[in-house]
């Protein structure tokens, strides 16, 4: 099952560069696609509440509903768009960094000691996130499903970042939507389709950061429950692979502060 748990005490984060007497401000909005678990967003809320990068919060209700989340940006769709959408949404708001979170996640600490220093560093080009995966090229029929997930407690780069939790710069939400990457399972697997997209676009790889007080809730809804999830990833992979693209991440890469 296509599940993971994060455990481990992470690393205590990176010392932090003096700061310019004027540091530009970076705005930052999370955006929460709500399909069938609408009795986990207040815990969801709540955790990115906790989160002291994130300016304001969106919820798109990605199906009929009337349920309204008080001090949210609540936008609703009679129509399940797919998750493809968020990204795609994404692109008609001002802000600098957008963070994607599933309606599964839950916050429990503040992640800015460990996030805000690689968003600075590394933000701009590359996909940040909490779960990696390294896929197995040596299997062609199903280069995700035989490849393996992991957490890190150190920033560390990978073939790919899961989309359970994912930040990306407005210049990334640009070239995912710029890329054409519409083929079936590309668009079903956004997360794979945003990946492709930002390395291609960048040249770079994904990076973990420390998966810090991260706590997933019921999810009798998950995507991993239907029969085909694993296939339609191996698949997206494959047509990624097949329209040039290649994975970035070194499988012994580690990024240090510099």
């Amino acid at each position: 099952m296509d599940q993971d748990e994060l455990h481990g005490e992470p690393a205590a984060p990176e010392e932090s560069s003096p700061e310019p007497e004027h540091p530009q401000v970076q705005r930052t909005i999370a955006i929460v696609l709500s399909w069938k678990r609408t009795e986990n967003l207040p815990y969801v809320i709540r955790g990115l509440r906790r989160q002291s990068y994130v300016d304001d919060i969106m919820i798109f209700h990605n199906h009929p509903s009337d349920r309204r989340m008080d001090g949210c940006i609540n936008v609703f769709s009679d129509h399940n768009f797919g998750c493809a959408v968020r990204h795609q949404l994404a692109l008609l708001l001002d802000y600098d960094y957008f963070v994607f979170i599933d309606d599964d996640l839950m916050l429990s600490r503040d992640l800015a000691p460990w996030l805000v220093p690689q968003r600075d560093k590394h933000g701009e080009r590359r996909i940040l996130g909490l779960v990696g995966h390294t896929l197995n090229l040596a299997n062609q029929t199903a280069p995700y499903s035989s490849g393996s997930s992991s957490v890190s407690k150190t920033p560390r780069a990978v073939d790919l970042v899961k989309g359970r939790f994912h930040m990306l710069s407005r210049g990334a939400i640009q070239a995912i939507c710029d890329a054409g990457l519409h083929t079936r399972a590309l668009l079903a697997e956004d997360d794979i389709r945003a990946n492709v997209a930002v390395q291609m676009a960048f040249g770079e790889p994904g990076l973990l950061v420390p998966a810090v007080g991260v706590r997933y809730l019921p999810e009798p809804h998950g995507r991993w429950h239907r029969s085909n999830h694993l296939d339609d990833r191996d698949q997206a992979v494959q047509e990624a692979m097949e329209l040039g693209w290649r994975p970035l991440g070194p499988r012994d890469d580690r990024i240090t502060s510099e």
